[in-house]
Parts: C-alpha cells; sequence; structure tokens
C-alpha cells in the first residue's frame, strides 16, 4: 500500500498502518482470523466512493482517456484485501499451481 493514497472519509490513512504495523498486526490478525473463521465482512468495507479525475494538461472531458477513475475504500478492507492475496498467491505457488513460466505471485 502506497503511504499516502487518500482513503475514504473516516478511515486511517495508509500510513497510519505502515508507521503503527508493529502495534497493529497482533491487533488485527485476531480480528482478521475472526473474520475469517465466521465468514463474515463487515457492509462498511465494501463500500467505495469512486471520483472521477481530471488529468494534468487534459482540459477536456470528452477527450479519450482525459480522466481517470479515483476510487477511495476503506483502509482495513484494504490491508486485509492485501494480506488475503498474498495468502492466495503463496499458497498457489507451494502447491505448483502457476504455470512454469510464471513468475510469482
Amino acid at each position: 500500500m502506497k503511504p499516502w493514497k487518500a482513503t475514504r472519509s473516516g478511515t486511517f490513512p495508509n500510513c497510519v498502518y505502515k508507521e503503527c504495523a508493529a502495534l497493529l498486526i497482533p491487533q488485527m490478525q485476531h480480528i482478521y482470523r475472526a473474520l475469517d473463521v465466521y465468514e463474515y465482512e463487515p457492509k462498511d468495507w465494501r463500500v467505495t466512493e469512486t471520483i472521477v479525475g481530471r488529468k494534468p494538461g487534459k482540459p477536456d472531458y470528452c477527450v479519450t482517456g482525459a480522466h481517470r477513475p479515483l476510487i477511495l475504500s476503506n483502509g482495513h478492507a484494504r490491508l486485509r484485501n492485501a494480506a488475503k492475496n498474498l495468502q492466495v498467491a503463496v499458497n498457489a505457488e507451494y502447491y505448483g499451481l502457476f504455470p512454469d513460466n510464471h513468475y510469482g505471485g
């Protein structure tokens, strides 16, 4: 996660997770484990806000490629999704599920 990436209003920026990882990981792992065991995801974590931002030097929205979507989501959800993606990639590599010419997850 990029440290200064924007998050949805009311959630912590990524830099909080990066700078306080030693304090947060022992606490968050219990929460994430419980979410996995009970197969639950808070509804608020599924909500994202998409803002259409104009690219620098592209003043006209009618021009193809003049804008880009900026997706703002909950910090806890992004962190959990990153952890789950890593877990799936590591397991897939361990069990040989990737093709021979595929490097890493």
